[in-house]
């Protein structure tokens, strides 16, 4: 089975056991249109003459998932994040765990409903959006936003099975040991591990340690030319696991 070490928080297939879930209540916005000059308004709210018709209301697609607001303790603070569950969840079934970091001035609820990604997790998923600034400074023991990625996942009575942070290696990205030192933790070879990256150092750091990469552009911003062992794509959902197998055989 293909495992990957995580620098901060990626993707694993993982089984699952989780209390039931309640659901969120979705409303469609709606808004009354204005007539321009010389035009008129019909029954069912189309425009016409001078102004733009407005196409027929499309019923919303039914969501797959159940999202809820859930808390824990950390360093003895209340921390809050939203869990997206499928709604055909299956106890027997493995699922990937995306823990979804989200950047400043945002929260938890924010970023679920920014990123627009229930339809692409669907019932394949399960997803967590944690309330947190990512302090990337404070010593991991005393650091409550990467603490707090630990607990969402033992909360879900999950782990990871290495995880590495920036200050337990001497060389952070883009000099190889994030990398090689977590292939290490797992005795796992490099040359049979994937690196799911989104930033040129990242790569770097993967491609330095001997791992293959699959790049994915990010606000960072990178323009990697695909090669021997580095797959380039717009974005994971073109991502399954045959091309990772294949991958990491080259």
């Amino acid at each position: 089975m293909l495992r990957n070490a995580l620098y901060l928080a990626w993707t694993v297939a993982v089984a699952v056991a989780l209390f039931a879930c309640g659901s969120d209540t979705v409303q469609k916005a709606s808004t009354t249109p204005t007539p321009a000059d010389d035009g008129g308004v019909l029954d069912d709210g189309a425009l016409v003459d001078n102004m733009v018709v407005e196409p027929p209301d499309v019923a919303m697609k039914p969501s797959k998932v159940t999202a809820t607001n859930e808390t824990v303790t950390v360093l003895g603070d209340t921390r809050q994040y939203v869990l997206v569950v499928p709604k055909t969840y299956d106890a027997a079934r493995k699922y990937a765990l995306i823990v979804a970091l989200h950047g400043d001035g945002q929260d938890g609820p924010s970023f679920h409903a920014l990123l627009t990604f229930d339809d692409v997790a669907g019932d394949d998923a399960i997803v967590a959006y944690p309330t947190g600034a990512v302090d990337l400074f404070t010593p991991y023991d005393q650091n409550g936003d990467q603490l707090l990625v630990d607990a969402v996942v033992n909360r879900l009575g999950l782990s990871f099975d290495v995880t590495i942070a920036g200050d337990e290696v001497h060389h952070a990205k883009p000099h190889r040991e994030p990398y090689e030192s977590a292939c290490l933790r797992l005795a796992v070879d490099p040359r049979r591990a994937v690196v799911l990256e989104d930033s040129p150092a990242g790569i770097a750091s993967g491609e330095a340690a001997g791992c293959a990469v699959v790049a994915v552009p990010s606000v960072a911003g990178i323009h990697p030319e695909p090669g021997p062992r580095r797959l380039v794509l717009t974005s994971l959902t073109e991502l399954d696991l045959a091309a990772l197998g294949a991958l990491a055989a080259r």
